[in-house]
């Protein structure tokens, strides 16, 4: 029997997935999300949803439930005993159905996983009643309540619920108004012996140094376990970074943390630079539209240069040009940690792109070099070529969106003959010729290890491709073969492991750790 079957955007499909699920008994995975199910199809899955032995994962975004559906799936989950993950955004849950939904989840002793971001009808009242919920019994370990106008009141009283749970590890608060008032009862909630929050995403809520400082307090303390923290799109400023900081140099625990949009500017970036210095438990670092500039990236890699654990750093959208790129380019030949960097959407030339290339002829770590959307051309490709020749470990790169013309092409196909580790390039949006492309082509269907199967589907999406206006603009290399034209992750260029812009970012079921 089939293990998960879904109908994403096939409008009124909805009916027969429900039906498919009566059917299979076994079936472990459902996706209905924007299925158009009407009430009479809801509960007619919440019937059969209340007695299944085998389903797991349940997705009905987009769907609108309101509070008769939601009654429906509440009386649903007080009977069923498999389901583990729940989706519901954007189903126009509202106070009434946040309710019965948090009495569920009291007699619900499976469910792990619930979504219920982009619900602006659950306010304060709403997110009151899983608070209540969190402290009578309920079992989640991931609860999602981003974008459902919750305010001050409402999350003082999640941050409350918090010091009574003892299984939740990941909430998800963004885009809701919350202020440095609630922020800081979050702050003190982790903080206290035995939470178990690991991962908190508060980005864009309207925070300010303030609430910074009271988490950076709270990552002081021996027993805070938060390992991921989003503060992305609040003005914590030089201040609240400076705190922040203070506590990487000591905290061991926290390996993610998002500062992109916090009004940091390059003396922010100085901070940071000498925290990274005596940081050894940070992994990710990202830090994008922040206006750091040349010179603040140097001071970033200045940190990076001794640093041991970073493995991703994102500068993404910083006015950054060649000179900084140089001084990064520096410390990558030094560094022996770094797998992911992200300088997309700046003012990287080709000086600055000869300077990575050069990096890359000693690095042996990175894996991931995203420079999408800068002004590399012939001359920049040509020389990230001369370090692509030389390096072995490089997977991904991301040159879409720059000044590429047929001869730095024409060097970027010699690379791939030569380097098999490099499994993605994009290209996409540069002046490359059909002609080119289809030698790229070529190249890439005679791969060794390729079958009949493989070089068909590079070429229906070659046809796909070339059906397209401006084919060489279009172009992308994926795992050595040329896709349909589409964009991935927060660059558009290549899919990236972690996303805060798009899909991911909407409040669906998790789809990368964020």
């Amino acid at each position: 029997m089939a293990q998960g079957i879904g109908c994403a955007n096939r409008s009124g499909a909805g009916g027969a997935m429900v039906e498919a699920l009566e059917e299979d008994p076994e079936l472990e995975s459902l996706d209905l999300d924007e299925a158009e199910l009407d009430i009479d199809a809801i509960k007619r899955l919440a019937t059969v949803l209340a007695r299944h032995k085998a389903l797991t994962e349940l997705d009905l975004g987009r769907n609108l439930l309101k509070d008769k559906g939601i009654w429906a799936i509440a009386t649903a989950l007080e009977k069923n005993r498999c389901l583990a993950i729940l989706g519901l955004r954007s189903c126009s849950v509202r106070e009434a159905g946040s309710k019965r939904l948090a009495d569920a989840l009291c007699q619900n002793s499976t469910l792990r996983e619930l979504s219920l971001g982009h619900n602006n009808r659950i306010g304060n009242v709403g997110a009151e009643c899983f608070a209540v919920a969190l402290e009578h019994g309920a079992q989640l370990r991931k609860l999602d309540l981003s974008s459902t106008c919750m305010e001050e009141p409402g999350a003082l009283r999640v941050a409350a619920a918090l010091e009574h749970t003892s299984v939740l590890s990941s909430l998800r608060l963004r885009d809701n108004a919350l202020g440095d008032t609630a922020a800081s009862a979050l702050a003190t909630a982790i903080a206290r012996r035995g939470n178990p929050l690991k991962e908190l995403d508060l980005c864009r809520c309207g925070l300010g140094p303030v609430a910074a400082e009271k988490f950076a307090s709270a990552l002081m303390e021996a027993e805070c376990s938060l390992s991921t923290l989003d503060l992305m799109g609040n003005q914590i400023g030089t201040k609240g970074c400076a705190a922040l900081a203070a506590a990487l140099e000591k905290n061991r625990v926290l390996q993610e943390l998002d500062l992109s949009r916090a009004g940091l500017g390059e003396e922010g970036a100085q901070i940071l630079g000498a925290a990274l210095v005596r940081s050894r438990g940070l992994r990710e670092l990202r830090v994008s539209r922040n206006d750091l500039g040349d010179q603040g990236l140097t001071h970033l890699a200045g940190g990076l240069e001794r640093n041991r654990s970073l493995q991703v750093l994102s500068v993404r959208d910083n006015c950054i040009t060649d000179s900084g790129t140089l001084a990064l380019s520096e410390a990558l030949k030094k560094n022996k940690a770094l797998k992911e960097l992200e300088l997309g959407s700046n003012c990287v030339g080709d000086a600055g792109a000869r300077g990575l290339g050069l990096a890359l002829i000693s690095n042996r770590a990175l894996k991931v070099l995203n420079l999408q959307e800068n002004k590399v051309g012939d001359i920049g490709a040509d020389g990230i070529v001369v370090g692509l020749e030389r390096n072995v470990f490089l997977e991904e790169l991301d040159l879409s969106r720059n000044l590429v013309g047929h001869n730095g092409a024409a060097r970027l196909l010699g690379s791939l003959q030569k380097n098999r580790q490099l499994s993605l390039l994009a290209l996409e949006g540069n002046d490359i010729s059909e002609a080119l492309l289809e030698s790229i082509l070529t190249v890439v269907s005679s791969k060794e290890g390729r079958g009949e199967a493989d070089e068909e589907q590079a070429t229906a999406c070659w046809r796909s491709t070339a059906a397209t206006r401006r084919l060489g603009s279009s172009m992308r290399i994926f795992e050595n073969i040329l896709p349909a034209r589409g964009g991935g992750g927060r660059g558009e260029g290549f899919p990236h492991r972690h996303c805060c812009h798009g899909a991911a970012e909407s409040g669906g079921l998790p789809r990368c750790s964020r």
